[in-house]
């Protein structure tokens, strides 16, 4: 006759013992749930079209730079008693310039690397790009950590290698 199933594994007591996973505890194995990547690259390409895009919008604050240094050039400045030098204003006018166009061309290529993962190519690009992106705190850093974990799981990397593009 066999016991009860409260017998076998009393309610009040945990599945497994502290320290001990499936299969451990009961003496067989017990496979782990596989997870679906598939299903997150959809979301990962719009995540990298979204922070293109506000990384570019943020690329345009550099403007402001810009025209701080056309102001310290410009007339104005110069009829007033405690003019800023005269290099400062162009210093600042080639920095904003500068950095206008490498933040633009980094927001240019997230949006791309967006691109590329719906399209499922170029998935060394989109890792590095990744990667990169877990310099930019705090919404960089999830997003770089999102396109790692995906992009290295096995069945993403068949999709990119010609397997099924269906997700």
């Amino acid at each position: 006759m066999m016991d009860p199933p409260e017998a076998v594994h009393p309610p009040h007591a945990p599945l497994f013992p502290i320290g001990a996973g499936p299969g451990i505890a009961s003496g067989r194995f017990v496979p782990p749930i596989p997870i679906a990547m598939n299903r997150h690259v959809p979301t990962l390409s719009i995540l990298h079209y979204a922070y293109g895009t506000f990384i570019c919008l943020g690329g345009f604050f550099m403007f402001a730079l810009i025209m701080l240094g056309v102001l310290f050039q410009s007339d104005m400045m110069l009829n007033e008693s405690d003019t800023p030098p005269a290099w400062l204003g162009a210093l600042l006018q080639a920095l904003g310039w500068v950095l206008f166009v490498v933040i633009e061309l980094w927001g240019v290529l997230v949006i791309l690397s967006g691109r590329w993962i719906k399209r499922r190519i170029h998935r060394t690009a989109s890792l590095v790009i990744g990667g990169l992106c877990l310099l930019s705190f705090p919404l960089g850093t999830a997003l770089g950590v999102f396109t790692l974990i995906t992009l290295l799981n096995t069945d993403v990397e068949a999709q990119y290698s010609g397997g099924s593009t269906a997700a």
